[in-house]
């Protein structure tokens, strides 16, 4: 965060990627991920850390 906020423009690179582990269609069966429930299953750890991290993105 700090080196976005502090990046000289045109010389920053940023790479905001996510684990898509839990977002994917093959997990759908442990994260119960749907269109439906689009948070899936938070009492799984990875799907609540991957929520976490899709709305931290979000927020950037």
């Amino acid at each position: 965060m700090h080196g976005i906020l502090c990046g000289v423009e045109d010389e920053l690179t940023a790479w905001l990627g996510i684990q898509c582990s839990s977002f994917s269609q093959v997990n759908t069966g442990t994260s119960k991920r749907s269109f439906l429930v689009p948070l899936g299953d938070v009492s799984n750890l990875k799907v609540m850390e991957g929520n976490i991290m899709v709305s931290r993105h979000w927020l950037l």
